[in-house]
């Protein structure tokens, strides 16, 4: 909750789901830190978030995740790397 307070983490509401983000310096990244609600909800506030995380200087977006969202992740150019997904901004 600091996180979000302080302005280090970004709230993404949705009507049925939410994400929460935080910017990293090394490399430049928007990371999803936190995620849940409506599976297609989720999906459909993707490229917003891509947008945002470009306009902030993001040349990455980075996800921790279960197994299943690498499969539904790829379709959205997501590709493992480090336990993470990685997607170029």
């Amino acid at each position: 909750m600091s996180e979000l307070l302080t302005g280090r983490a970004t709230l993404w509401p949705g009507e049925r789901a939410a994400f929460v983000t935080t910017l990293v310096t090394d490399p430049a990244r928007m990371h999803v830190w936190l995620g849940g609600g409506d599976g297609a909800e989720m999906l459909a506030m993707i490229a917003g978030m891509a947008a945002w995380g470009r306009a902030q200087g993001a040349q990455w977006a980075t996800v921790n995740g279960r197994r299943g969202w690498k499969r539904r992740l790829r379709d959205f150019g997501f590709e493992p790397r480090n336990g993470e997904l990685w997607k170029a901004l």
